[in-house]
């Protein structure tokens, strides 16, 4: 059936005749870029043309599997743009995906960006485990870690211990996904993306 659809797609040179107003389509391609914004990460992306299309799903790729780090609604217009605002030191690596009726309908090129690793998190826990180990910089007072989710509500917080390299972070009933987990210290944080299977 997916081959009929995309066989008629290039026959009708991508076009999808449907005579109902706000018809969702398909786009044929989406062009994405990403670029820093300081400490973000900008991802714009263009679609082939100006259409209703259901939705789109923002992924970031973590050990070699993408996760979902948030979506919009489709709006009718031609370019799109997100902040990632927890991007992790090193390379970070993003997609973009069309979903129209609960269907991927099309994905974006990959695209990555690099942020400096000037100072790392080394995060450190067991499958199964409730406790992560968090290797850091000596600590100095006023120093807290964080745990947010993908919709930045933050679901643990505690303060580090001054003068520690390490700090141990009890995460009971954290259901699977993706967490942001941020070491916040007067002159600026740093972010690492965790997944909790």
């Amino acid at each position: 059936m997916q081959f009929l659809f995309a066989l008629l797609l290039v026959l009708t040179g991508g076009q999808q005749y449907d005579n109902r107003p706000n018809a969702l389509t398909i786009p044929l391609s989406i062009q994405l870029s990403v670029i820093h914004g300081g400490k973000t990460a900008q991802l714009r992306w263009n679609v082939s043309a100006r259409q209703l299309y259901s939705s789109f799903v923002v992924e970031r790729k973590i050990n070699d599997r993408f996760y979902v780090i948030d979506s919009c609604t489709g709006s009718g217009h031609t370019v799109y743009e997100y902040a990632d605002r927890h991007p992790s030191p090193g390379s970070n690596i993003y997609r973009v995906r069309c979903i129209v009726s609960g269907q991927t309908a099309i994905c974006s090129n990959e695209r990555a960006i690099i942020f400096s690793a000037g100072e790392r998190l080394i995060i450190s826990g067991s499958p199964g485990s409730k406790n992560l180990v968090v290797f850091h910089a000596m600590a100095s007072k006023n120093e807290k870690i964080t745990i947010v989710n993908t919709k930045d509500e933050i679901i643990h917080s505690s303060l580090i211990r001054p003068e520690r390299t390490f700090t141990t972070v009890s995460i009971p009933n954290v259901p699977a996904g993706l967490y942001f987990l941020n070491l916040i210290r007067p002159g600026g944080s740093l972010s690492q993306a965790i997944v909790i299977d």
